[in-house]
């Protein structure tokens, strides 16, 4: 059950870093 608790963390980071990404990539 922890290895499956970091996976869902780890997913929720990612998106959160491919939203930012996506943003700088309409700003710029």
């Amino acid at each position: 059950m922890i290895g499956h608790t970091i996976t869902i963390h780890s997913e929720k980071e990612h998106i959160r870093i491919y939203i930012t990404n996506h943003r700088k990539l309409i700003i710029n």
